[in-house]
């Protein structure tokens, strides 16, 4: 398989990573304790801590930072359907409604942010930001510096941002990773250049007879694209590096994600960015 090196920085090999997560990062990185190899873990590392997850989908990172003993979770997303599906679990969960906070809103919009999750109450108000995977839908980089700016403006000083991104590797890679066989019901088919980032196309296929059945586009942006926002904003960049997806664990849920043991450590679809906010 060809190997471009050109997009790496920060890269840990597998012991080097293990020992960072569990010894300085474990309180964020565990809550997806489904991209490491052989984590040992503290189960209630999040004890008292406020999350807000960026792109929360239905609450499923949420929930999981409640169970890690979180004493809050906000959740934000585009989508006003799985936000009710977000408040609906939590409910049906006897959830005391003290401890979580779900709002619709365009999270490459501060002006709707602000809105939906008032600014008064909630700014550096968490201990913990994390975004998984929202930054590929990012349709441009002002739009990947909203982001990164709302991350910036709600966490408290000394706070910890963890943002899961597609690795870039992927588009220098893409010839070879598109041989890889489809897993499931999902199948890569293309990348085109779009404005100042990549474009990565996928298939949903029907499950028995690989009808298309949804095409799902993910905008790739480059390490250093983003390290240059990260720089500007002033915001640390503490660690960085390819994620390793464990593929029998049950909260690897995504289709997108379960094709990373297929590929090298160097090409594996996962990648983190673990940010600071200075005192």
């Amino acid at each position: 398989m060809l190997i471009d090196d050109s997009y790496r920085f920060d890269f840990f090999d597998s012991e080097e990573q293990d020992k960072l997560i569990s010894e300085d990062f474990c309180e964020i990185y565990t809550v997806f304790k489904y991209i490491s190899t052989g984590l040992h873990y503290n189960s209630n590392c999040l004890r008292g801590l406020k999350i807000l997850d960026i792109g929360c989908g239905s609450g499923e990172n949420c929930s999981l930072a409640l169970s890690h003993g979180a004493e809050f979770v906000a959740g934000i997303d585009l989508s006003a359907s799985v936000i009710q599906a977000a408040q609906n679990n939590f409910s049906k969960a006897s959830i005391d409604q003290s401890r979580f906070y779900f709002a619709k809103a365009n999270i490459f919009s501060m002006q709707s942010v602000e809105f939906n999750l008032p600014v008064s109450t909630f700014e550096n108000f968490f201990d913990r930001v994390m975004s998984c995977w929202t930054i590929s839908q990012a349709k441009s980089l002002n739009d990947v510096r909203e982001l990164l700016y709302l991350s910036r403006r709600y966490i408290k000083p000394g706070g910890d941002i963890l943002i899961l991104i597609v690795n870039p590797l992927i588009i220098a890679n893409f010839p070879a990773v598109k041989e890889l066989p489809k897993i499931q019901n999902f199948r890569l088919v293309d990348v085109v250049e779009d404005d100042d980032h990549s474009k990565l196309k996928s298939h949903i296929l029907h499950p028995f007879t690989e009808e298309v059945l949804m095409e799902v586009n993910h905008n790739i942006y480059t390490i250093e694209q983003i390290k240059d926002i990260i720089h500007e904003l002033g915001l640390q960049c503490k660690h960085s590096g390819n994620l390793e997806l464990i593929q029998r664990d049950e909260l690897a849920r995504y289709p997108f994600e379960m094709i990373s043991k297929e590929l090298s450590r160097d090409v594996t679809l996962g990648y983190f960015l673990h940010l600071k906010k200075p005192k």
